[in-house]
């Protein structure tokens, strides 16, 4: 007899997927919501499999996480087939796919495709315009047009080397966005300044990661380190930043961590 207001979860997931770390923190928040409001439900006999229609905002609400962060992940895990999804009028039911080995791997080359079909289709649209130019008919075409045309193809070509010189995945952004709403929840009125800032700062995470040879969930930690502690939060305010101070803020969340400290959000907030 299961008592009430309580959620079952086999000995088997506990195990092979929460203690063994197989999701990350985000994932954890967000299938632990989906567990409550699915399983958690008693249907007398039998658990419930679905949870009721749920919209990604209401999501992000109760779980106090930016929208942004919320849909981005959960379109992951959709992919990894983490969550299965039954779409209705409004919104989608959700399930936790507890048959972990079916999982899909996040690999790069998934998390760059669409990256690299933008990047493609820039490089058709500039291909074309070079063409178009060296065929033209020169006594068609008036002087002005040429330099028209020529302004116009730089400028596409700019775009496109701007495009390749922030070579990012959804992961990067996804911790590029976790910065960003934590600097924001410490200071609302904070102005982040320039017109890419999103895709430099994605970019500097993606440096951290592959450079300087940090593992994505440790990353993770020193972002919510950085926000929670009272020293640094109002030092890092930037990706860059976070990246110059990483040592010395890891260094710091390990001296908080054996002292039994908490130095990051729990996985799963009631």
């Amino acid at each position: 007899m299961i008592p009430p207001n309580t959620t079952p979860i086999k000995n088997e997931i506990l195990i092979e997927i929460f203690a063994k770390g197989k999701l990350s923190r985000m994932e954890m928040r967000i299938v632990s919501y989906v567990m409550r409001w699915s399983w958690g439900f008693d249907g007398k006999e039998r658990r419930q499999d679905w949870t009721k229609s749920i919209m990604e905002k209401q999501i992000a609400d109760d779980l106090g996480v930016h929208k942004v962060v919320i849909c981005r992940t959960i379109k992951q895990m959709i992919q990894r087939k983490i969550l299965l999804t039954e779409k209705l009028t409004k919104g989608l039911c959700y399930q936790f796919n507890e048959h972990y080995r079916d999982w899909k791997k996040l690999t790069k080359k998934l998390i760059n495709k669409k990256l690299t079909e933008k990047l493609t289709r820039v490089n058709r649209k500039v291909n074309k315009r070079l063409t178009e130019m060296l065929t033209d008919d020169a006594g068609k075409q008036e002087p002005e047009d040429d330099t028209e045309t020529l302004k116009e193809t730089k400028e596409t070509i700019k775009k496109k080397r701007s495009e390749k010189k922030y070579q990012f995945s959804e992961l990067h952004l996804t911790l590029t966005d976790l910065l960003i709403t934590l600097i924001k929840q410490n200071k609302p009125d904070r102005i982040l300044t320039g017109n890419n800032y999103r895709k430099e700062w994605a970019n500097d995470m993606r440096l951290t990661e592959e450079k300087d040879k940090r593992n994505i969930d440790r990353i993770r930690e020193v972002i919510e380190f950085s926000q929670r502690d009272s020293f640094w939060k109002q030092n890092i305010l930037s990706a860059g930043k976070l990246r110059d101070k990483f040592d010395q803020l890891e260094m710091k969340m390990m001296e908080k961590q054996n002292k039994g400290e908490q130095t990051y959000r729990p996985p799963c907030e009631e």
